[in-house]
């Protein structure tokens, strides 16, 4: 059995790459390798011109699958050199052309919070927040801009985002939760009390 070497990935990458992408199919730079012997090993591969990322994955010495998703500020260190890539690709007008066109992020990408019946109150308005599950698992990151580029075709039209990261709707509170679970977002608890203000202390999570 031949061993699987980063170039057979990257050979990979490209042969099967979509052909809705268009045609800059071999710009491709590897990020990542992760997995230990007799388990799977994938490798992560970031375009360099489009907000793409591709994950190989290998099994028992052959590949297995190649998948591709949307790649975004929220997938990589942002002091980073591939952060820092990420972030000049996302000052273009063609990446966010290319996300609008393109279903490049799943709604499991995403958690949501649905406000309080003090918040509805306050602001009139049923809203919810949405905000990007790979974010949380980096304390140090915080997503501040719109994100209907990424999950407004999961939406319903009448969903608009009011500011950044917010949504409101006509639905009521009960009825906003459930469709967005039944959508595919995600429901955290812990994100949910943060956005509340019932998390608990630090020193009561140890």
């Amino acid at each position: 059995m031949s061993k699987i070497t980063t170039e057979d990935c990257a050979k990979a990458v490209v042969a099967n790459f979509p052909v809705e992408y268009g045609s800059d199919n071999d710009n491709w730079k590897r990020i990542s390798k992760s997995g230990k012997k007799g388990e799977p090993i994938v490798r992560v591969f970031h375009h360099r011109a489009l907000p793409l990322q591709a994950l190989v994955t290998e099994e028992n010495g052959a590949i297995v699958s190649t998948k591709y998703k949307g790649l975004a500020p929220w997938d990589v260190d942002q002091d980073s050199a591939a952060g820092q890539a990420v972030s000049a690709m996302y000052a273009t007008n063609a990446c966010h052309d290319f996300i609008r066109a393109h279903d490049l992020f799943a709604p499991s990408d995403f958690c949501f919070y649905v406000c309080s019946e003090e918040e509805q109150e306050e602001s009139g308005d049923v809203w919810y927040f949405l905000t990007p599950l790979a974010g949380l698992k980096r304390p140090d990151y915080n997503y501040t801009d719109h994100l209907e580029n990424f999950v407004g075709r999961h939406l319903p039209e009448d969903h608009s985002e009011m500011e950044e990261c917010t949504f409101v709707c006509d639905l009521s509170r009960d009825e906003t939760r459930a469709l967005l679970l039944s959508l595919g977002f995600v429901s955290d608890p812990k994100f949910e009390a943060q956005m509340s203000g019932n998390a608990p202390a630090d020193d009561e999570d140890e």
